[in-house]
């Protein structure tokens, strides 16, 4: 069977982004790697993957494939 186009539920978030977190998770969206993510943000590379762990807490999410796989389906 194909995977039907239409979310199965709607996506919710279950806490609230911070800014960071949203600038972080919009240049993830655009392709960018974590490295790059972190020089345009002039932040380290670790900072980065914590910001990515907590968004993927707060979509409910156990890994960041998991977390893509949300948001762009």
């Amino acid at each position: 069977h194909l995977k039907s186009l239409e979310p199965e539920e709607p996506f919710v978030w279950l806490q609230p982004l911070t800014k960071r977190q949203e600038e972080v998770l919009s240049l993830l969206c655009q392709g960018e790697k974590q490295a790059q993510i972190a020089v345009k943000l002039n932040l380290s590379t670790n900072t980065v993957k914590t910001h990515l762990r907590k968004i993927c807490k707060k979509a409910g999410c156990s890994s960041l494939e998991n977390l893509k796989n949300k948001i762009y389906f």
